[in-house]
């Protein structure tokens, strides 16, 4: 598919195959997984990802699962790079410098009610509650977090005693947001 070319082609180009907020500081990483010459993360199984989806109680959206087929099991992208699914991109101990949860433990994370995910453009919510149907895709630091649905908008939360949460507008799907990300970068306005 194009978008896989599109990211292996980048990636091979700027030598860097990694979260693009670690492409800077390529020094620090010497002990570390190696970014520089391939995708950390092999492609996840189908098992992988069929107990990712059971885990969050929807599926992923056709394109994400496609990435992590056929690419990567996470590691690679904007801010910190894409959370992987079981067995990907966040394992603890993995890889000390990024992001330390996967797409499952970061959506359990501090979350005893679930409710129903907002409709309106921009809402605030208590710390304790998550959004059924959304898990955190990508750290954009700042306590900012790129989060996805079944269907693959992205929202962005914003962490704190209680957090905004508010759909990208500028980026509707995960594929666009990525072609901005293949085109020149990312920024995180709502």
């Amino acid at each position: 598919m194009k978008m896989i070319e599109a990211i292996q082609e980048k990636c091979q180009r700027e030598g860097w195959y990694g979260p693009a907020d670690f492409k800077w500081t390529k020094a620090a990483l010497v002990g570390k997984p190696s970014f520089r010459w391939g995708f950390v993360y092999p492609p996840a199984t189908p098992e992988q990802l069929q107990e990712t989806e059971q885990i969050l109680g929807f599926p992923l959206p056709p394109l994400l699962k496609m990435l992590y087929l056929q690419l990567a099991n996470g590691g690679f992208g904007p801010g910190a790079g894409l959370r992987g699914a079981i067995g990907g991109y966040g394992e603890p101990g993995t890889f000390e410098n990024g992001n330390d949860e996967t797409l499952i433990k970061c959506h359990r994370w501090g979350s005893p009610a679930l409710i129903d995910l907002p409709t309106s453009q921009k809402v605030l919510l208590p710390s304790d509650v998550w959004p059924h149907q959304l898990a955190p895709l990508c750290d954009l630091g700042c306590d900012v977090e790129v989060c996805i649905d079944a269907n693959g908008q992205l929202y962005r939360l914003g962490s704190a005693a209680e957090y905004a949460m508010c759909s990208l507008s500028r980026w509707i799907t995960l594929e666009q947001w990525l072609q901005q990300w293949l085109a020149q970068g990312t920024s995180d306005d709502c």
